[in-house]
């Protein structure tokens, strides 16, 4: 029986753990939601929030009616400890780092941005519902340029910069948060409320929506992690 702690996230432990073990390899269906209910000792509501959150993070594929295929090549979780950890270190400095700062730039954006760069920071927001993971990136550039100081842009330029390069490294091999759907969504409508405030000139708000998206953008990563950390997780 599972733990009554934070179930689905146990749940998706054990799933991604059956994969790294070769129970379930890659193009093969896994048991329906009934058998894991039972196996796992959780609710239906549980399994499926498990199973949602595995395809958000490019581990499974549901198809409606039929049930979950695994997608992922268990060589892509055979990562070293050393690895995972480095990058997860990274990335969380870097936020943690960006918390620090970009408030502050989202405040002083609503007091100097011009009509040009309005225009710029609502050509990054997202349209018809769609959001392009890199159009983030964007956004806190283009804010970053509404402050018009030279030093600003460059310490958002290597940020933004020393990010994609995390990203891209071998380090991650699930879906990171910023490129899934239901994150997508919400940072599209964060990005909006930090320019609705910017061109507004209020600059106690664009300070605080950037604080309030900044932090989910941080607990949605440590989320990633604590899911893509198999081996810590299940030992």
């Amino acid at each position: 029986m599972i733990e009554k702690t934070t179930l689905y996230e146990q749940v998706i432990r054990q799933i991604l753990n059956l994969i790294e073990n070769g129970t379930y390899r890659k193009g093969e269906m896994l048991p329906c939601e009934k058998e894991l209910t039972q196996a796992m000792g959780v609710s239906r509501v549980t399994v499926r929030e498990a199973l949602k959150r595995l395809a958000e993070i490019g581990a499974i594929e549901t198809y409606k009616g039929k049930g979950s295929v695994v997608i992922l090549d268990v060589e892509a979780l055979n990562i070293t400890t050393e690895s995972r950890e480095r990058y997860r270190t990274d990335f969380l400095y870097s936020t943690k780092a960006r918390l620090m700062i970009e408030p502050e730039i989202a405040r002083q954006a609503a007091l100097a941005a011009d009509e040009k760069d309005l225009k710029a920071l609502e050509a990054s927001l997202p349209g018809r519902g769609r959001y392009v993971p890199r159009l983030m990136d964007n956004f806190h550039l283009a804010l970053a340029r509404s402050v018009h100081n030279p030093f600003i842009t460059k310490i958002m330029e290597d940020f933004l910069m020393a990010e994609a390069q995390m990203e891209s490294s071998e380090s991650q091999v699930l879906t990171v948060p910023e490129r899934q759907k239901a994150v997508m969504q919400n940072v599209g409508i964060q990005h909006r409320k930090i320019y609705e405030a910017v061109k507004e000139r209020n600059s106690e708000f664009a300070c605080f929506y950037m604080k309030e998206h900044l932090q989910y953008l941080l607990k949605c990563y440590e989320e990633y992690f604590d899911w893509s950390n198999t081996k810590e997780a299940m030992s």
